[in-house]
């Protein structure tokens, strides 16, 4: 439920918000070294290996001797390694993951290559193999990622110009409350973390104001219209005005929320979610660093179908307002966040 005139208020923490913080810092989505901005120039054995990133995984070369050259070329996508002794080069396709011995066909580099001089390994290569890489980021710069599939799109409330290199959605009257499903403008992407994969999703909320029942924009986990999980900042009279909100529906029924008064004035707030199995923890930040947590709640089958962000007014008649959103990121989960989840939490 995104909005409702029937509340059931579950208690998880002190009533003022965002005063006590714990560490919730996202661990970023790794990729090999990229050597590719090397200039062309003789690489002497004082470095004696180099790694460069390809679509196949990392091209690593070494050399253990000091006469062995490695040269760098057409951008770092071509290295070229010379032995002065034996006159023999070997050519490394870092674009394709292929090397190649003076004028002998090209072979995949599949596995490990020895290069050897009386016998005697002077040099070596091989690839290793880097994990498919997983999550999604959009800034929101210029343009908005084609992935996103938008829920009852209406192209008036939406714009990437009011405030350039953010995401800016007018709210509207639209909820998928219960049997409700009229909301517009949600941006849904579909999970990119597969198999049922732990995650973290986190926005930053810029320059929005709810002001009377029920502004709200965040993030929200969805299957369908009938369910979903949506964490909001959001304006609700019946918890004291704005407030951070939890809410979460199965087959169109309302499970408890969660909320949280908020009571002070903010310039901007971070909210994330982070999900292992089926639970989800919820959090706020005023630096994008330090997070604060809010709610650990169990919801569907632990793989959402989809994930993205919602900025509504719910089924009421409140005033039209902009919520700009920074970015919208999702990352596999990290080992430090999953030790979030704890019987010491809030219940």
């Amino acid at each position: 439920m995104l909005a409702t005139t029937s509340l059931k208020k579950v208690a998880r923490c002190r009533s003022v918000v965002l005063y006590f913080c714990v560490s919730l810092i996202a661990l970023p989505l790794s990729a090999p070294a990229d050597d590719s901005s090397k200039d062309d120039s003789e690489k002497p054995a004082a470095s004696p290996r180099i790694s460069i990133a390809t679509e196949y995984g990392t091209l690593n070369i070494e050399t253990f001797d000091p006469e062995i050259t490695l040269r760098m070329e057409e951008g770092g996508k071509v290295v070229k390694l010379r032995d002065p002794q034996t006159k023999k080069t070997v050519q490394f396709d870092a674009v394709h993951g292929t090397m190649q011995l003076a004028d002998e066909k090209a072979q995949t580099l599949a596995a490990k290559f020895q290069f050897k001089r009386d016998e005697k390994i002077v040099a070596r290569a091989w690839i290793e193999k880097s994990e498919p890489r997983q999550g999604f980021r959009d800034d929101f710069d210029k343009k908005y990622d084609p992935a996103w599939e938008i829920f009852n799109k209406d192209p008036t409330h939406l714009s990437l110009t009011k405030q350039p290199g953010r995401l800016t959605i007018t709210t509207q009257r639209g909820d998928l409350w219960q049997r409700h499903n009229n909301a517009k403008n949600i941006f849904l992407l579909k999970n990119p973390i597969v198999d049922g994969g732990d995650f973290v999703l986190t926005t930053h909320l810029a320059d929005f104001e709810p002001e009377s029942d029920y502004n709200q924009a965040g993030l929200i986990c969805y299957d369908d219209v009938d369910n979903y999980l949506a964490y909001t900042f959001q304006y609700d009279e019946n918890q004291g005005g704005r407030s951070l909100c939890l809410v979460r529906e199965e087959e169109a029924k309302d499970l408890p929320q969660a909320f949280l008064e908020v009571d002070r004035p903010l310039d901007g707030l971070w909210l994330r979610i982070i999900k292992r199995d089926n639970q989800y923890l919820v959090a706020s930040s005023l630096d994008g660093q330090h997070y604060h947590i809010i709610a650990v709640e169990t919801w569907g089958n632990g793989e959402p179908l989809k994930v993205g962000l919602v900025a509504t007014n719910g089924q009421s008649n409140a005033d039209m307002i902009d919520a700009s959103f920074d970015f919208f990121e999702i990352t596999p989960i990290g080992k430090d966040q999953k030790r979030l989840f704890s019987d010491s939490l809030p219940k």
